[in-house]
């Protein structure tokens, strides 16, 4: 069980990236309450890899498998853990994603056939990071004002990258 109060990060609020992990056995119900603190966008949250297998209203994908939730308001999934392996959730309204709503998800299989091949395990979160919303970039996209020069295999030029919530350029 985990509450996930979560509004956009900023550059100032890089600490935020990524989202709590969530980590359960294969198997498990996994129950998670929303609150929506962004001020004036409703959000959803999409669990990437979960079969939703009976709990299809619980897939986040926002007028699709479920309403949107409304600026201040919560909203409780509970679905089954499965199939093993490292996923990760995300909003699905909007570019929220490209904003910052993101966070790991890992289904542990206790009968883990490569159990013996690894000593450990090491979680890497990886995003991609511009300096401003990314509303703002999809808005000059729409309107023609891409910048394709600075940005060799995107319409869009990213700043940086984060790995694990820091912020990580061309200097680091």
């Amino acid at each position: 069980h985990i509450s996930w109060n979560q509004l956009y990060s900023s550059s100032t609020e890089a600490a935020l990236w990524p989202g709590p992990l969530i980590e359960a056995q294969l198997g498990d119900e996994i129950e998670v309450i929303i609150t929506n603190n962004l001020e004036f966008q409703a959000t959803t949250i999409h669990w990437h890899g979960m079969f939703q297998r009976g709990t299809p209203f619980f897939d986040g994908v926002d007028g699709v498998s479920q309403c949107a939730i409304n600026p201040g308001g919560t909203f409780r999934v509970k679905f089954e853990a499965r199939p093993a392996g490292t996923h990760w959730y995300h909003s699905h309204t909007g570019v929220q994603a490209a904003n910052g709503l993101v966070a790991p998800l890992i289904v542990h299989d206790p009968h883990d056939p490569y159990a013996f091949a690894y000593d450990e395990e090491r979680l890497l979160v990886f995003q991609d990071y511009f300096n401003g919303r990314a509303e703002h970039d999809l808005l000059k996209l729409v309107n023609g004002f891409a910048v394709p020069s600075a940005a060799p295999y995107s319409d869009i030029a990213w700043d940086m990258g984060m790995v694990n919530g820091a912020l990580s350029g061309p200097n680091d």
